[in-house]
């Protein structure tokens, strides 16, 4: 149960740096909650095992500067984002000029 708590405090620690990542650029959450609450849930744990949010669809090479590109938001969504609406996971969705909001 303790490690239940441990990743819910990791979560809500994550969400809360992700939600000032959100509100200074053109993105949004994935709106699927489950979606969203997976992919937290798959930060906390790499949070926990590795000391950093590794995006949790991305595998760790053990070489710091290498990984730090994968830290969420990782290096590569930026791009992923413009290029198809959405990061490699589906946490964040684009909005704005590159997303598909646009009409």
């Amino acid at each position: 149960m303790q490690d239940d708590a441990a990743i819910d405090l990791l979560k809500m620690q994550i969400r809360q740096r992700l939600d000032k990542y959100v509100s200074l650029k053109d993105v949004a959450y994935n709106p699927d909650a489950d979606i969203v609450e997976q992919l937290l849930a798959g930060l906390a744990q790499h949070e926990q095992k590795f000391n950093r949010a590794y995006c949790p669809c991305r595998r760790p090479s053990g070489d710091p500067r290498k990984d730090a590109k994968i830290i969420c938001p990782c290096f590569y969504s930026k791009e992923e984002l413009a290029r198809d609406g959405t990061c490699l996971c589906g946490l964040f969705m684009a909005q704005g000029p590159t997303g598909d909001d646009n009409g």
